[in-house]
């Protein structure tokens, strides 16, 4: 919901490039860590368990829905290239955030501002023209 707020309260492509660049910061932050390893604990633990798994795939599926009409607005808005289905793109940012468990595991860590940079770089090539 916060982050449909922001998508609605934007103005321009440039606002909204800016905006998602200050959400990637925060949902990708080392503050998050724990967040994102509650989420693939979750994930596992409910794998076993057909009644959880159930309901964790109805949430998760409501998640991917709120997510995919916030993306839906800013292509009717012209920021996001309309050629992308709002679906498929908001799974992917969703992985984009599971996916940084990896580092988060690793006994190596990356440098966040590079992870940060990356996500932002793919961002900018989904923008509309």
């Amino acid at each position: 919901d916060n982050l449909k707020e922001i998508v609605l309260n934007v103005k321009d492509k440039n606002s909204y490039v800016q905006a998602v660049f200050a959400v990637t910061v925060e949902v990708q932050s080392l503050e998050n860590r724990p967040r994102r390893m509650e989420r693939v604990s979750l994930i596992a633990y409910a794998a076993s368990r057909p009644r959880l798994l159930a309901k964790l795939a109805e949430k998760q599926s409501a998640v991917s829905a709120t997510f995919a009409e916030i993306i839906a607005i800013a292509q009717q808005r012209g920021w996001i290239n309309r050629n992308v289905n709002p679906l498929s793109l908001a799974v992917f940012f969703q992985a984009l955030t599971l996916g940084r468990v990896l580092d988060d595991v690793s006994s190596e860590h990356m440098i966040p501002d590079d992870w940060n940079q990356i996500v932002m770089m793919f961002v900018v090539k989904m923008l509309a023209d």
